[in-house]
Formats: structure tokens, sequence, C-alpha cells
């Protein structure tokens, strides 16, 4: 389903991310974060996707956008999994094999 959208310049997969946090001592986390970001018109599509990947992660509206999130470690193994078996055909695919690592 994901190889189906028209660009990817939508989808933001990010394995290492750092954000501001209040429950941590420093007051900063690291974590991983599967994002498409769509028009709002197109939130039937993001069901879809999500849908498709088992009804794992968030979809939510800002906005004119709508916004499909996966961010639990053991959801986002869905999606790696996903573009594992499904690999994308695009220049943009050595980017996500050369992201596709471990936190570490």
């Amino acid at each position: 389903m994901l190889q189906g959208l028209p660009t990817l310049s939508v989808v933001l997969f990010t394995l290492k991310k750092i954000y501001k946090n209040n429950k941590v001592k420093t007051g900063w986390a690291v974590g991983a974060r599967f994002e498409i970001c769509l028009h709002i018109k197109d939130r039937g599509l993001l069901e879809k996707i999500q849908g498709s990947l088992g009804g794992v992660g968030a979809i939510s509206t800002r906005n004119n956008y709508v916004q499909y999130i996966v961010s639990s470690p053991k959801d986002l193994k869905v999606i790696i999994d996903h573009l594992d078996k499904y690999s994308l055909i695009t220049q943009k695919e050595p980017i996500m094999n050369y992201s596709n690592k471990p936190l570490s």
C-alpha cells in the first residue's frame, strides 16, 4: 500500500529523533517515528494505509492536513517489516536502507 503513493515527499521516516520530554530528567528524549502527511481530503487514503498495516499508529487532523503517525517500537516493526518485504522503487530507497538501523 505504501508503494502506491505518488511521491514520498509526504513521508517522513525518522529513526533517530530528539524531542522535548518533561518526563525525563534531562528534558529531552530520543525516539523513532514514521509519519505520512497529506491534504485533509486524503484522510480516507491514510485510513486504508493504517488498515492494511493492521491498524497500528494513529491518524490526526491539523488545519488543512492529516497525519498518520507510528511511533511505538512494536508498531514501527510492522512498518519496517512491510518496507523490507515490499521495497520502495524510487531513488529514495537507499535513504530508507541507510536509515533502517537499530536505535543505539
